[in-house]
């Protein structure tokens, strides 16, 4: 029996438990079957009707050829017998030979097994999954999901007042909470909901529900709720004796007075009519908001009225609001950015989209990698050939890879569905015949609209040294044949790439170890490739992408503008992505996304482009906290391509875990650790210990970071902490880089980036003295995290010593001892980039100090002259935050600067502006920004109560009593008055 799931996600798997997942990977089809066994009446469905409901601009007799091949893809797929016809003009899912959890709750449902029936409703029915051009497919899918959405939401309220009738109010309440969960954009159900806790006498809940819906209609829609509801709410604040007295509408209610803010250590606290105005936040809610925002259900109709066809910009706008409220599933396909949304609809009609395969290897094993390898070389040479755009080789291996090719051929049927689901018209099959001193490379040519017979054949002999040769000619003939001439293209393929042999193996080698997750053996590869041929600019992009999600400076000093100058060599299109990379590089991340945005609008399904969005979205744009938002969604939609891309899970993790999803956590990470013992697996360890609060699974992660290479746990731990803001557990996954048995050099280290944890937990005394040990073992090791710390008098009460610091700078050499975990090269560049280094921690211990215009005269000429006058704005010097707000500091800068403007910014009155600041600091920002996080949050949540948003704040005060939860004083004092307010905020 097949088994599909189809509640909160799409399965489907086997008797035998093995995942079908080449029918998964083709939306259209799996959308086929799901119709076939759940649509009403179910049994015998017309083919006609299919037709309409799945290609209803195609004619008639293309209709019915695509229905007959994607029964037979069913067919195949699932075995014989699950499929039925009768006569020609009917089909259906043989009765019993599929089971699914619709179904199953449906029945459930019907039978009275309530609790049963919401065990197996996971979700709505198949998030995210749209098909191309099906709109009847995708009106029938919103009202089944409507339907079945009503069907739990009305079994969890029958639960929930059964719980009350029996006496049992925290059955009652918890059942409430899953009915309104279901259906939180529905008025009438928090009406519903606040009357049943208040019967329980749970009125707090019920009233941080309220203001929750509220504060939601209020931000996002500039509405507010009905009279009526608010009359509920008034009721609920009257207190209890007076409720028995009358109703509460006999008598005014006045709201009891709103305490201020709880100050920061050695601040005074922001009086309650001093607190500025706010206008309605625009920025994402907070995912511990008690009622998570969901839109009118008139805007979702209008939403759905005017959803594109594909996977498209309607796909992302519901993407953006399940992302905002931390719903962070893995689905389906998801769509693009609004304009790579368009440019995706237009590219799958494109009828010059090409894909190469992978080819059959033969002879001499010491060639296999060609059988990857052809699919990057030739789609490289026949990219940009007249009208042909080949697919992204990425998404070609990952659509492969459902199948066990290893060197066998494809056969031609499966590559006809693979190029169908890649929306490509060609595709080329091939094989190398390996002698022991030359090579012989076959090529097919196929037209998916013309049959199953290749148009060319294509075929090229040579010498074994020289793979490019062939290649060339390869593809010459290929061009040669209807697809037109070559023109001025075919001049630059001989050079497109390298000359070296050894150098293309190594790269190659290196792809497959990155794409593998294995990103430290990929450094090492892609840095002797270009040890090979320095001239290779592929290599040297690659070695610049494993390095960074490596953690390494690589051996090579910098190798983006290597990779520059050689671009010319190149495709237009390849040329483009590495200036995106290189203008990221470089931290300019506006200019990044609208280059990326540009090759995605021609190359739709170039997988390193969506992914390095992503990436740019997950750490840069730091005023934009929307980001993430859209982060989510390119790795959603590289997961589309390359389902166990491990990278895109990897970042997935991360944003749940500061969502505060631990659902999610456990299924991404789950996801990796079950296929993976690389790099990325060791931190999603981590982080799905700290984000579950497993003490076991820390315990045994503790000892295999003990036997881990220094920088892998630097990168681990701290990956992990920043994601889940669990700074006091991760500080003894961070001890065994101070163990006695690592050099001296990266204990010192370690016990740095234990000061930097403490710091972040609140205890700046234990903070010392590990920056103490650190100078033990290698004197003058802190000094710079002494000064970088030391203007942050919140943090610690008191200004650490900067008198005493500024002499310790002075007897400072001349270039501040490196880091071990960091490699030689990057310190060189750090250091030959910022040859005044030593000026600008001085004018930042000036203006700590309170000597505002000595900051000034040794801060004004350098390249951080802005940072140097905002901090002296902040420490109250001669400079007012108002001359330094617009002078360019923006939201750019380490994530100290962003504070620090944030700061200026709430001084000023210009809340809005600050609050997104404070909002900025997530889980790509840098290790220095750790103990920034706790003062963040008291920022925010002292701007939300100042706006009315109480339960917003009283998240937030959540945040920072559970991050300063082992504080020393004074901080301790901070949490416990911030745990306090939040305690008011929930009980009003």
């Amino acid at each position: 029996m097949i088994d599909v799931r189809a509640l909160g996600g799409a399965k489907l798997t086997r008797a035998d438990g093995v995942e079908v997942r080449s029918l998964l990977a083709q939306p259209k089809r799996f959308a086929l079957l799901a119709y076939l066994v759940l649509a009403s009446p179910r049994g015998f469905h017309r083919r006609d009707s299919l037709l309409l409901r799945f290609w209803p601009e195609s004619d008639e007799e293309r209709a019915r050829a695509s229905l007959r091949t994607g029964l037979s893809f069913l067919r195949r797929a699932l075995g014989a017998g699950v499929v039925e016809t009768r006569g020609v003009d009917e089909v259906r899912i043989a009765p019993g030979a599929v089971a699914c959890d619709v179904l199953a709750f449906e029945a459930a449902v019907a039978a009275g097994r309530l609790e049963a029936a919401l065990d197996l409703y996971r979700g709505p029915l198949l998030p995210g999954l749209s098909v191309a051009d099906a709109p009847g497919w995708d009106e029938w899918l919103d009202a089944e999901r409507a339907r079945l959405t009503r069907l739990a939401s009305r079994a969890a309220w029958t639960l929930a007042e059964r719980a009350e009738a029996a006496g049992d109010p925290a059955g009652a309440t918890g059942w409430a909470h899953r009915a309104l969960a279901l259906t939180p954009d529905e008025e009438e159900a928090v009406r519903r909901f606040m009357a049943l806790l208040g019967r329980v006498g749970d009125r707090a809940t019920a009233l941080r529900a309220y203001e929750g819906f509220a504060a939601r209609l209020a931000r996002e829609y500039d509405a507010a709720p009905s009279a009526q509801t608010r009359a509920v709410a008034d009721a609920m604040r009257v207190p209890a004796a007076d409720a028995e007295a009358g109703p509460a509408t006999s008598r005014p209610v006045t709201p009891p007075p709103t305490p201020g803010p709880v100050p920061l250590a050695g601040e005074p606290a922001l009086a309650p009519e001093r607190a500025p105005e706010l206008a309605p936040d625009t920025g994402a809610p907070e995912r511990d908001s008690v009622l998570p925002p969901a839109p009118p259900s008139a805007a979702r109709a209008a939403a759905r009225r005017t959803r594109t066809r594909r996977w498209g910009a309607g796909a992302l706008a519901a993407l953006a609001v399940v992302t905002l409220l931390g719903a962070l599933r893995v689905g389906h396909a998801i769509g693009p950015e609004p304009a790579a949304a368009s440019a995706a609809a237009s590219a799958a009609a494109d009828a010059g989209r090409i894909a190469v395969l992978p080819f059959a290897v033969r002879g001499q094993p010491r060639y296999a990698y060609l059988g990857e390898g052809m699919v990057d070389l030739l789609s490289a040479t026949l990219d940009g050939a007249g009208e042909l755009r080949a697919v992204d080789p990425r998404a070609v291996l990952g659509a492969t890879r459902d199948g066990d090719h290893d060197g066998a051929a494809v056969e031609p049927a499966e590559a006809s569905r693979i190029a169908d689901r890649l929306a490509a018209r060609y595709y080329v099959l091939g094989a190398v015949v390996a002698g022991a001193e030359r090579l012989q490379v076959s090529a097919s040519l196929y037209d998916r609209l013309r049959g199953r017979e290749p148009v060319i054949v294509a075929r090229a002999e040579g010498e074994a040294g020289d793979p490019f040769q062939l290649v060339d000619a390869l593809t010459a003939r290929l061009l040669a044949g209807r697809l037109g001439g070559p023109g001025r293209r075919l001049d630059r393929i001989a050079t497109q790439t390298t000359r070296s042999l050894p150098a293309l193996k190594l790269y190659l080698q290196g792809k497959q170890a990155l794409r593998a997750g294995r990103f430290d053996a990929a450094v090492d590869l892609f840095a002797q490739a270009l040890r090979e041929d320095s001239t290779f600019a592929l290599a040297a992009y690659g070695l610049s992408v494993a390095g960074d999600v490596a953690g390494r400076a690589p051996l090579f000093p910098d190798p983006m503008p290597l990779a520059l100058r050689h671009a010319d060599r190149l495709s237009s299109h390849d040329a483009l992505l590495l200036e995106a990379r290189a203008v990221a590089m470089a931290g300019q991340s506006a200019e990044a996304i609208r280059l990326y945005r540009r090759v995605l609008a021609t190359h739709p399904d170039d997988v390193e482009a969506w992914y390095q969005l992503g990436d740019v979205l997950f750490h840069g744009t730091a005023s934009d906290v929307d980001a993430l938002a859209r982060a989510r969604a390119s790795f959603e939609r590289v997961l589309f391509y390359e389902p166990e891309h491990e990278e895109a899970l990897q970042h997935l993790a991360r944003i749940a875990a500061a969502a505060g999803d631990r659902a999610a956590v456990d299924s991404l990470t789950a996801r990796v650790l079950a296929r993976s013992t690389g790099d990325i697996a060791l931190e999603m360890a981590a982080l799905r210990a700290l984000a579950l609060d497993d003490a076991a699974a820390r315990a045994r992660l503790l000892d295999r970071l003990a036997r881990t290479p220094d920088n892998r746990v630097w990168l681990t731990v701290w990956r992990a902490a920043l994601a889940t803001e669990n700074f006091a557990d991760a500080r003894a996954l961070l001890a065994p880089l101070t163990e006695a048995v690592r050099p001296a050099e990266v204990r010192a280290d370690g016990h740095v980036g234990l000061g930097y944890l403490e710091l972040a937990a609140g205890r700046p005394a234990a903070a010392a003295r590990e920056l103490d040990r650190a100078d033990a073992l290698r004197p003058g090791i802190s000094l710079v995290h002494r000064v970088l710390l030391a203007p942050f008098p919140f943090l610690t009460g008191r200004c650490d010593s900067p008198e005493r610091l500024r002499q310790l700078l002075r007897q400072a050499p001349g270039v501040p001892p490196r880091p071990a975990i960091l490699a030689a090269a990057a310190w060189a560049r750090w250091s030959d980039s910022t040859p005044s280094w030593r000026s600008h921690l001085e004018a930042l211990l000036a203006a700590c100090g309170g000597d505002g215009a000595e900051a000034l005269a040794i801060g004004s000429t350098l390249p951080s002259a802005t940072a140097i006058r905002a901090a002296v704005a902040w420490a109250g010097g001669p400079v007012t935050p108002a001359e330094v707000l617009d002078a360019g500091a923006a939201a750019g800068g380490s994530a100290r600067q962003r504070f620090v403007r944030a700061e200026l910014l709430r001084r000023v009155g210009r809340a809005d502006d600050a609050l997104r600041l404070y909002r900025a600091l997530r889980p790509g920002a840098e290790y220095g920004a750790a103990p920034l996080l706790a003062p963040a949050h008291l920022r925010r949540a002292e701007l939300f109560e100042a706006r009315g948003e109480s339960v917003l704040a009283a998240a937030e005060y959540r945040r920072v009593a559970r991050l300063w939860r082992e504080a020393e004083p004074p901080l301790r004092a901070v949490a416990a008055r911030a745990a306090r307010r939040a305690g008011e905020l929930e009980g009003r």
